[in-house]
This record gives C-alpha cells, sequence and structure tokens, in this order.
C-alpha cells in the first residue's frame, strides 16, 4: 500500500492541538483508520455538510443514500462506527452507521434502525459494499449489503439539516467532537458517496458490482462526493492505494504452513481450518504462492524428494489428462514445466529454485512429506479461542494473517493479536493495552491449535489469575452453533460429543462426559426447592408388569412393577444432555433422590433392583459461554428433570371378602408414600398408572387399575394404587357346583330304586354323601378360614343336607314300614291285608319324596343362583 501526505494544517480539538491533512478521494484510494489497531479518539475525516450546489430552498433533506466500501480491520467490542453526522450538540445522532459483526446499525434522526446478518457475520480484512436507502414516499428504509438487499424496515420521514458536522472513523456526541475510542472504527473506506434522494436496486446494485464508477457515471453522492469533497484528516488516518482490491471479490488467499506433512495429512490440516489445500488457478496466483514459499525452500525441502520442495493441491485423474483442485473440478490451469502423460495417480508440486513456479507431478505416498498451503476464497481463515472469560463474544475470533517471508500469525477481530517468536513460543498480546497476556510453547506447530495450557504474563490479565498459573485455552475453526473442537484442534458435530462413540483422533470428544455440574454449596440431603411456591411436585409413573401371584390364603398380592419418579431440581446444572435419555445417567449417590415406603408391602419378601437415575432433555441448551474451553452444551435444571426408575416385586396385604366365592370381586391396595420429607416439601402428582402385564391369570382376570394421591395421618403424601378382579370361576364350576349338583342327583335318584332293594337306596345316597363331604373338605382346604359363610359353603351345606336327608329317609322307611319276609307257615288272612297296606303306604311316601326333593331343589338353585348373581 501506498501512503500519501498532502496539504497540512493546524486543528483544534477538545482544545489540544493536533495535525490535519486535507485530503480529496479518488476512485483507487481510500483512507485507513487506526491501521495498528489502536485505541484512539483522535483518528478521524471529517467536513462540514452543506446543500448541493444550487439548491434554494431550506438546508434539509427527507430522502437520503449513502453508500460505501469498507474494511474492518478490527471491531471495537461494542460497535464500531463508520461515520458520524451532528447538527447540533443534542442532535448528534441525526446520521449514525455502525457495524458489529453480526449486524449494520444505523441511526436517522435519533432513530436507531438494524440490518441483521441472518446467516453469516462481517469477517475483519474483507471488503463489503453497504448502501443504506431512505424513502420518505413509502416510508421505508433498506440496507444492502453487496449490492443485495439486507433488510427492509419501516420508517417515518424524518428531515434532516444540511448544516453539520460529518465525520469517517468516530461516533460523534456533540458537533464534531465528544468521540469515545471504545466506540471508533479500525478499518479502511472508500467510495463514501451520500445523496439526498433514495437510489434504485438497480441503481445500488451496478455501484456495487462496479460496472459503473467516477462522476462520467452520474452515481456520485451530490451532497458528498468521494471523488472530489475535501476531507481535513486528524491523527493516524493514512492513505492507501487500492486498484483493485474492493472489486475483485473472487480473489484467492493462501497461507503457507511450514511444518512437513503427507499429501492426506496436509488436506486433513486444511480441512480443520475451514480451507482447502492451496493451488494456483491463474498466472497472478501461481506467482503470488510461489513468492510467499520461497522464503520457506530450505526448511520445506523433503529428504527424500530432490526436485519439488512444496505441495499443491491437486491431483490427477488416472489414465486421463486431468488434473482436478480441491474441490473435485478440472483444473483450467496449470503450470508444468514438461508435458505430463501418468497413468496412475499423482500429486502437484513446486520444482525447486529456480524453477520460479514450474509444477512437477510427485507421489502422493505417506512417506513423502512437503510444506503446504491452505485456500480460502473471498474471506481470510477464521478461527475462535474459547477461555477468554471476555464480556463480548467478538473478542473471541481470529483471523490468519501472513507477512511475505514470515510465519503465520493470528490477528483478532477486537484487541488481541498472537505470533510465534523463533523459539517457538506462542504470545497472546492485547494490542489496545499493549500488554502480554498469556504465552504457551508449542514446537513444530504451525499454529496453537486446539486446548492447551497458557502461561498467565500478568496479573489479572487473564480471568482475573495471578502470573503463572496456567489457564486452558482452546483454538479451532470450529462453528461456534454446531461443532465441538477436539483436544487437537479438529471439528467434529455437536451431537457427536459424549455419544459413546469416538469420533476425534485423540478421543476427547468422550472423556469428562459427566452429565452434572454440582455448584459447591450444593446438599443432597435436603430436598430441592419448588419451581413455583410451595412443595415439590414429583410425578409418579407406576407400570404394573404383571401379579406373580393372588395369595387368598394368606391374602397376599405379588406384583412386579416399576416406579418411575421425575421431577426438577432447579440447583443442578447438566453439560451435553442427549435427545435420547438412556446416554443421560447419573451416579443415584450424586444428587438428591426421593424415598419411597411401600407401605403394605411385606418386606422380608420386597425385592428391588438397583435405581437408574437419569436427565430428561426437554430444554435447547443455553446460550454458549465462550468462557469454558470446551464447547459442552449447558442445560438448567430447572428445565431438564430428573428421573428414577426401579423395578419392585413385592406381596401387598390385601384384604378380600370371600362372601361370593367362587363368584367374589376383589380390590386390592398399593400404597407408595414419600417418606423423604412430609408433604409441607414434597408431593405426589400427575400420577399415571398404566397395567401392561396379562389380564387373564389363573384365578382372576384383572379389571381396571386406578390410583389416587392422599394425605397420611403423618402429614406424607402417599399414593394409592386400586387393582381390581374379578374371578374366573370357570373351573369352581367344573370342578366343584357341577359334580356336587350330579352327587345330587344320583342321591335324587335312590328315591326311584324299588323298596324292597333296601341295601341299593342307602349304599346309593350314603356314598353320595360321602363323596361330597371328602371333596367338599378339599375346597375348604384351599380358601382362608373366614368368620364368615361363603358362597361355596352354602351351596356344599345344601347339598350335605340335601343328600343326609334322602339317606335319612331312606333308614326311616325301611324301619316304620318293614317289608315282606319268607314265613315257615301260611300267613293267616289278617297279616296279608296288613303287610299290603303298608306297602302301599311306603310307596306314597317314596312318590311324595320324589316330588318335594324335586322342588326343594328347584327353588334352592333359582334363589341361590338368583341372590348371588344379582
Amino acid at each position: 500500500m501506498m501512503s500519501v501526505s498532502v496539504a497540512v494544517c493546524v486543528c483544534v480539538i477538545l482544545g489540544a492541538p493536533a495535525v490535519c491533512h486535507a485530503w480529496i478521494g479518488s476512485d483507487n484510494t481510500g483512507l485507513a483508520f487506526q491501521a495498528e489497531n489502536q485505541l484512539t479518539q483522535d483518528s478521524h475525516a471529517s467536513l462540514q455538510l452543506s446543500p448541493p450546489p444550487g439548491t434554494t430552498t431550506q438546508p434539509n433533506i427527507t430522502d437520503l443514500s449513502v453508500c460505501l466500501w469498507v474494511k474492518v480491520l478490527q471491531f471495537k467490542e461494542t460497535s464500531s462506527y463508520v461515520f458520524s453526522y451532528a447538527t447540533t450538540d443534542k442532535d448528534n445522532n441525526e446520521l449514525n452507521l455502525g457495524i458489529k459483526s453480526e449486524k449494520i446499525v444505523m441511526a436517522v434522526g435519533g432513530k436507531y434502525l438494524y440490518g441483521n446478518m441472518d446467516s453469516e457475520m462481517f469477517i475483519p480484512d474483507s471488503w463489503y459494499h453497504i448502501c443504506f436507502v431512505a424513502n420518505s414516499t413509502n416510508e421505508t428504509a433498506t440496507f444492502f449489503v453487496n449490492g443485495e438487499v439486507l433488510n427492509e424496515l419501516r420508517l417515518t420521514a424524518r428531515d434532516i439539516l444540511l448544516n453539520g458536522t460529518l465525520v469517517l472513523g468516530q461516533e460523534s456526541d456533540t458537533v464534531g467532537g465528544g468521540y469515545v475510542a471504545e466506540q471508533s472504527f479500525s478499518g479502511i473506506v472508500t467510495a463514501f458517496n451520500l445523496y439526498s434522494r433514495s437510489l434504485s436496486e438497480e441503481e445500488v446494485w451496478e455501484i456495487a458490482k462496479c460496472d459503473v464508477g467516477g462522476q462520467e457515471a452520474g452515481l456520485e453522492g451530490d451532497l458528498v462526493s468521494w471523488t472530489s469533497t475535501d476531507w481535513i484528516l486528524t491523527g493516524p488516518v493514512t492513505q492507501q492505494d487500492l486498484t483493485p482490491q474492493y472489486c475483485s471479490q473472487d480473489r484467492h488467499r493462501f497461507v503457507v504452513f511450514t511444518q512437513q506433512r503427507s499429501h492426506d495429512d496436509n488436506e486433513e490440516f486444511c480441512h480443520s481450518l475451514k480451507s482447502s489445500l492451496g493451488v494456483p488457478h491463474n498466472d497472478e496466483e501461481n506467482t503470488q504462492l510461489y513468492e510467499a514459499v520461497v522464503p520457506f525452500k530450505d526448511q520445506c525441502q523433503p529428504h527424500n524428494h530432490a526436485s519439488a520442495f512444496f505441495l499443491l493441491g491437486a491431483v490427477n485423474k488416472p489414465m486421463e489428462k486431468q488434473w482436478l483442485d480441491y474441490e473435485g473440478k478440472r483444473l483450467n490451469y496449470t503450470n508444468f514445466d514438461t508435458e505430463q502423460t501418468l497413468k496412475s495417480t499423482r500429486c502437484v508440486g513446486f520444482l525447486k529454485p529456480p524453477a520460479q513456479g514450474k509444477w512437477t507431478d510427485i507421489s502422493c505416498k505417506l512417506y513423502i512429506k512437503f510444506c503446504a498451503a491452505c485456500h480460502q476464497r473471498h474471506h481470510p481463515i477464521v478461527l475462535r479461542m474459547r477461555g477468554l472469560c471476555e464480556q463480548h463474544v467478538i473478542s473471541s475470533y481470529f483471523r490468519i494473517e501472513q507477512q511475505l517471508g514470515k510465519v503465520a500469525s493470528l490477528r483478532g477481530f477486537t484487541k488481541y493479536y498472537i505470533s510465534r517468536d523463533d523459539n517457538a513460543t506462542w504470545t497472546l498480546i492485547n494490542t489496545w493495552t499493549d500488554e502480554v497476556v498469556a504465552i504457551t510453547l508449542a514446537h513444530h506447530v504451525d499454529l496453537p491449535l486446539g486446548r492447551r495450557q497458557w502461561s498467565v504474563a500478568n496479573d489479572f490479565a487473564l480471568c482475573g489469575q495471578s502470573e503463572g498459573e496456567m489457564h486452558t485455552l482452546s483454538l479451532s475453526a470450529c462453528h461456534e452453533k454446531t461443532e465441538f473442537a477436539c483436544g487437537d484442534g479438529t471439528c467434529i458435530q455437536l451431537s457427536q460429543r459424549c455419544n459413546m462413540r469416538v469420533d476425534c483422533p485423540d478421543n476427547t470428544d468422550e472423556t469428562g462426559c459427566d452429565k452434572l455440574i454440582l455448584p459447591e454449596e450444593y446438599l443432597k440431603d435436603l430436598p430441592p426447592p419448588a419451581l413455583t411456591p410451595g412443595p415439590l411436585a414429583l410425578t409418579l409413573n407406576a407400570n404394573i408388569q404383571g401379579i406373580s401371584e393372588v395369595d387368598i390364603v394368606n391374602m397376599k398380592l405379588t406384583v412386579d412393577f416399576q416406579t418411575i419418579i421425575t421431577w426438577f431440581d432447579q440447583r443442578l446444572t447438566f453439560q451435553n444432555l442427549k435427545p435420547f435419555s438412556d446416554l443421560n445417567y447419573l451416579r443415584t449417590d450424586s444428587v438428591w433422590t426421593p424415598m419411597v415406603d411401600f407401605v403394605n408391602a411385606d418386606f422380608p419378601e420386597t425385592y428391588t433392583t438397583i435405581p437408574i437415575l437419569k436427565v430428561l432433555r426437554e430444554s435447547n441448551p443455553e446460550p454458549d459461554d465462550i468462557t469454558r474451553p470446551q464447547h459442552d452444551e449447558v442445560f438448567e435444571g430447572g428445565k431438564n428433570p430428573l428421573q428414577r426408575r426401579q423395578k419392585v416385586s413385592a406381596p401387598f396385604s390385601c384384604k378380600m371378602d370371600l362372601r361370593n366365592f367362587p363368584f367374589d370381586s376383589q380390590q386390592c391396595h398399593l400404597h407408595l408414600r414419600l417418606s423423604s420429607a412430609n408433604q409441607d416439601f414434597l408431593v405426589w402428582q400427575n400420577l399415571s398408572v398404566e397395567y401392561l402385564g396379562e389380564v387373564q391369570l389363573t384365578e382372576y382376570e384383572v379389571g381396571v387399575v386406578t390410583g389416587d394421591v392422599r394425605q397420611t395421618g403423618g402429614g406424607y403424601s402417599q399414593v394409592t394404587v386400586t387393582i381390581n378382579f374379578q374371578r374366573r370361576y370357570s373351573y369352581y364350576f367344573t370342578s366343584a357346583y357341577l359334580p356336587i349338583l350330579m352327587l345330587m342327583f344320583i342321591s335324587y335318584a335312590s328315591l326311584y330304586c324299588p323298596r324292597d332293594n333296601m341295601d341299593l337306596r342307602v349304599m346309593m345316597a350314603l356314598t353320595t354323601l360321602l363323596v361330597l363331604f371328602a371333596l367338599y373338605q378339599q375346597i375348604s382346604d384351599t380358601l382362608p378360614r373366614t368368620s364368615y359363610v361363603k358362597a361355596i359353603d352354602v351351596w356344599c351345606f345344601f347339598a350335605i343336607t340335601f343328600i343326609f336327608s334322602q339317606v335319612v329317609l331312606h333308614v326311616a322307611i325301611d324301619v316304620r314300614l318293614p317289608c315282606l319276609r319268607p314265613l315257615k307257615s301260611p300267613p293267616s288272612s289278617s297279616k296279608v291285608k296288613v303287610l299290603d297296606i303298608n306297602k302301599r303306604r311306603s310307596g306314597r311316601v317314596l312318590v311324595a319324596a320324589r316330588v318335594l326333593y324335586a322342588l326343594l331343589l328347584l327353588v334352592f338353585c333359582v334363589t341361590y343362583w338368583g341372590v348371588l348373581l344379582s
């Protein structure tokens, strides 16, 4: 760049004399403000604004446009004001244009407007064309960047007086003064034009693409014309020759690295810098790159290669005469010393001097190592340093810069600068205070990438630490929102951090994966406070997985279930949580967890698994904290609940009512009580109960399962899970009721046996009675002893009585009405007559018994089943 000084005058700024220069711009020159990143309020260019020539109306405007080319060298931490315009000390924000890394700030008549960059950011050492157009007719304000619309906002028409002072490089708090160094501009400005009309989108596009220029095109400002306006330069402001930099947006940048690597390693290294292996695309770039690498020819010359000394980013396509660049596209430019006829994959390198930029094919094998350059189009390579403890994120960004013949250094977006000396010591410097902040040793590396230990050089210069203390800083090109920087500086997707798979070359993505960040004052014996006033609410999901046994003898219900308890602990902070909760486990003894008592369980026979504690990710991570050397996603405990799972198998006491056995329905209760603290601190809430097991059990069918929250007498919150059962009576019907009914029919059939066959009648009735008694005894042994009569007892008792009465009847008939016996002598006529009368009488008794017993059985069955089933 060429610096030019013109006429000198003496100015007075804030009462102190300062050297000023009168200067007029041109199409190929610009003004550089604070080129060495000085933090000063004395660097600016100014002029007195006046109405356009020939204007007779009141000197004010409502429509206006301002366009300029700007290259930021360093940002200020708040805003870097490119220009400002004040008409009075009070009206000092009539026109202001400031640039932040992610937005443009424009003040019009005291109203601030913002043009936000959606996906990109302004990068220092890059040219941008910025236009702002205010249209009073449709009351709009439009931001343009590089000829394209960035934002269109509503702006009420405002009158801007043309009698103030316009200042480049500072923000005015008074007319021509009141500058603040922390809001000043460090960069280059050219083609600054101010118009008293609204430019069209086509005009803005033409200016941005340099399709027109100068006064001949009629697109220079009528209020301020860059090529004809006299500026007064004050302080560190220099003229820069810009031909043709700012209009050439497609230029390539190369950074030479002197560490020897194989072709694949060089590609990987450039990829880690979000760039590509450098290769020239024309003669100009070839000369530029060759001149940049020649100073390093001695240290870049590999010991196992005699002709080439520097690797270029091109490979050939086998069996074809095509060379491909880093994007896999065919190279339209080559500079080989001789014609190449290749039959295998080969790489390209510079021939060593004095070949003057000639290329040669070289082997791509791993054992041959070369120096290489990384290439970036449009913008410099940008890195980010974590762990600086800076309030402003912009201070953590750096760009790689390189001067001819020197190793690469890092220029911060704001105040920092990192360079390497001959002893392989990297030094972090604050250029605003001219103070060494920290140093680190890094032998045989081109850049101090990755996480490294830096020694603090001055007290409180870095994160409040003392001189000599070690502090971890991490430098990488990883994207701030979506990527994780490995320990060596390579980048992986942030979602791959702590996913139980190694993705970093140095395995650092799977180290330090503890999900929990405990505050020092955390007390795990105390329950956490609620998110809202009142006790902490715990959600319970009781998943009943099955019923192992329904013991009606001991009146116990053995249940296999899982308790899932969920709660928030706002005292905690978590990191690297995954949507898949099984990757978010915590140790149960590391935090407070609730204790649950199974109130009506038989504890000697209760079995529980080891509880599992994990975190459920229910929120987005908190904004990234760049003061942490490692990019870990952080989540608040008040937004992401803890969940404790435990499986339980326990027999619960159940008061069963067996009066209707075996047609009974039962209702059993499981009482789960929070015993960690009473309900002033902990309560059950949002109860969910689900039965997942087999519905058809051996003896019962599981019905509705419900749950409700109750308060115990001791003031503890308790959940009661109610399980309803309906007995499956088919077994008892076929094994008890039907056999007993058959026995009663068999006994009843004895009433139809001949009267004379006493033995048959009695034996039939007596045998059925004995079988019935044995069956009843067997049924009773499987039932609990109760003080009340069960339905099956009534059935059995009736059957026993029914058959027993028939046995008594048969005996009574034979005793009271004896049957005929053989006589030794012929009976007298009187005796025969008596016997005939008795025979007829016993027959009538049996006939009557048949009818009565049938009616009795019918009436009992109708009454029994009617009452039971109702």
